[in-house]
């Protein structure tokens, strides 16, 4: 977690006649700065990141609550997408995948996913793969058969590989260091953008 904290106290001393005016400032300030660090996270994401769903990774990387005048705290995280930890979690720091439910977690072979950019078929989902079955192998993996009577893929095919963990060895959302940098570059010059709008509607 990155925590900020400006001194509004001197802040406030600053403004002299447009002390008011802080509060507002400060939010302004404040919202520009997460909305400046949502973007260059999701820009750093989708450049080391398979990305096949945009807008999950917009949900992912979510500002809530917004700074208020009376409330001048904001919140940038990974979040949440509907009832479910986003799946990007996982990429901050060491880590290991372990099954949402049930005891494995299964990994998609070409024939369910024929390329990496492509998102799985409903109708290929595990659960949805009529009269397959499983074959154990020997070192802990096991494998989701199905049996093709026609077709590219006839005959028996591995549709999923099953683990009961897989390690997280390769990228990193480093989501801490993109936003303090972010914060860091940014912070000031909205400080100063937000200060000059609210001198100039400030009402005598």
């Amino acid at each position: 977690m990155t925590t900020v904290t400006i001194d509004q106290a001197s802040l406030t001393k600053f403004a002299g006649d447009f002390a008011k005016q802080v509060p507002y400032a400060l939010s302004l300030a404040i919202n520009n700065t997460l909305v400046d660090s949502q973007k260059a996270e999701i820009a750093r994401v989708s450049s080391g990141f398979l990305i096949r769903r945009a807008s999950y990774l917009k949900q992912s990387i979510k500002i809530s609550p917004f700074a208020k005048k009376s409330s001048l705290t904001g919140i940038i995280s990974v979040a949440n997408v509907g009832a479910y930890p986003s799946v990007f979690a996982k990429f901050e720091g060491n880590s290991t995948k372990t099954p949402f439910r049930g005891s494995n977690i299964a990994i998609p072979t070409s024939y369910t996913r024929p390329n990496a950019s492509v998102v799985v078929s409903q109708g290929k989902r595990p659960k949805n793969l009529a009269k397959a079955f499983v074959i154990k192998g020997s070192n802990g993996e096991s494998f989701l058969m199905i049996r093709n009577a026609k077709g590219k893929y006839k005959g028996l095919q591995v549709a999923y590989v099953l683990k009961p963990s897989v390690p997280i060895t390769s990228h990193r959302l480093s989501f801490t260091d993109t936003i303090t940098a972010t914060i860091n570059a940014r912070l000031q010059t909205n400080w100063s953008t937000a200060w000059d709008k609210a001198v100039a509607t400030a009402h005598p």
